[in-house]
């Protein structure tokens, strides 16, 4: 990656090397939550609580947080955002009363909201001309850092428990929080005051359009919270995996979908909307091999490289489409609101894994996150794709 072409700004490095530090302290511990729980002796209730701890905190509070981040320079939230991490983590390690550890993973939903918000104000502010490019390498480093995160952990908890893996994203957050410090504050000689609507001025109402695409997104994190939580607990007991395999399955699906950043990036920067579904496809891909193949390895590896590569092309594109969509000014709230959606999402997965657990099977998660996700790509086919639908919606 030449470091040198990200934006016009010294301060995309900065915010780039910040992903980074992000997913790789959040993937660390965020694939074995439901295996920490499990080692507590969380009840089903405190179970579900807890995994949608951090969903549910950003339902509620993620739109307040873009209207405040908007107020404010967006460094200072990004600093307390990773502070606040750390914090979390910090609690996780020493705690075991789950009234505490509630808490704190309600602060640590409150810092992911600030750090995202934060984060996308400050690459739309100052990239905006070449947001494509720099949505692709901020990918790249995402997948980056959950491709270590969980590789370490999973070495980490197999010789040293499963408490290791918050004192080490614990130290990772800090790490962040030193870095963010060296950001400079924006100010107005530095934000293109431009107003450029591009695709919007197409669109005759705007708010039914963003409502709808906010809906579409929420179905895929349905699934993400069904794969998190699911995908660990059904690897070790029903494919008998162990913690690092575990991880390294988190890893395998990040370092291919690293892999082919240049490509989306560089060579096909157009066919944003045929590229999120495809994305969403690809994602589908990974549980429904893992039910039907799980006596073939190699399918199920192969079938988790696919799911990175889907995850990368969905994501970019996602939101270098919404960039074509938003005025500056909108970014904030923007992304707060999607927080309310996508999280309401993620949340409804986290909390319905332990319910499926216990009426039915470790694989039915599995395969439910696979049915929202072609449903979603379909949706997501008629809304792009069909005038009728189409023109229903924006009109």
């Amino acid at each position: 990656m030449n470091i040198r072409r990200l934006g016009s700004s010294p301060q995309i490095p900065i915010i780039v090397i910040l992903t980074l530090i992000y997913w790789c302290g959040a993937n660390s511990i965020a694939p074995f939550m439901s295996l920490f729980v499990k080692d507590i002796n969380l009840t089903i209730l405190q179970t579900s609580f807890f995994l949608g701890g951090v969903a549910i905190t950003r339902i509620i509070i993620q739109p307040i947080i873009g209207l405040f981040i908007g107020k404010i320079n967006e460094n200072h939230a990004m600093t307390m955002a990773l502070l606040l991490l750390a914090l979390s983590s910090l609690s996780y390690a020493l705690f075991k009363n789950f009234y505490v550890l509630l808490g704190f993973r309600l602060v640590e939903g409150i810092a992911m909201g600030s750090f995202m918000i934060a984060s996308r104000i400050l690459i739309n502010n100052f990239s905006y001309n070449e947001i494509s490019v720099i949505n692709n390498y901020s990918s790249g480093m995402k997948n980056l850092g959950t491709f270590m995160g969980p590789a370490l952990a999973g070495l980490l908890i197999e010789s040293m428990g499963i408490k290791s893996i918050f004192f080490v994203s614990c130290f990772i957050f800090v790490i962040g929080f030193y870095l963010a410090t060296k950001i400079q504050p924006l100010n107005s000689k530095q934000i293109d005051g431009t107003e450029d609507l591009s695709d919007t001025q197409k669109i005759p109402k705007r708010v039914p359009y963003l409502f709808f695409i906010m809906l579409l997104h929420s179905i895929e994190f349905i699934g993400l919270g069904l794969w998190l939580a699911g995908w660990p607990v059904y690897a070790n007991s029903e494919l008998n995996w162990s913690s690092g395999k575990i991880g390294f399955s988190f890893s395998i699906m990040a370092i291919s979908g690293g892999a082919i950043v240049y490509l989306i990036g560089n060579k096909f920067k157009a066919f944003s909307k045929l590229k999120i579904i495809i994305g969403l496809t690809l994602l589908a891909i990974p549980p429904i091999l893992v039910i039907h193949a799980k006596n073939n390895e190699l399918l199920i590896w192969v079938g988790l490289s696919l799911g990175g590569i889907g995850a990368t092309i969905y994501f970019a594109n996602f939101h270098t489409y919404i960039s074509t969509l938003l005025r500056k000014k909108e970014v904030p709230i923007f992304y707060g609101l999607i927080g309310t959606f996508t999280f309401a999402g993620q949340a409804i997965g986290l909390a319905l894994t332990p319910i499926l657990w216990a009426n039915f099977s470790y694989g039915i998660p599995i395969i439910v996150d696979y049915i929202l996700l072609i449903l979603d790509s379909c949706l997501y086919l008629l809304f792009f794709y069909v005038p009728y639908l189409y023109k229903q919606v924006v009109n």
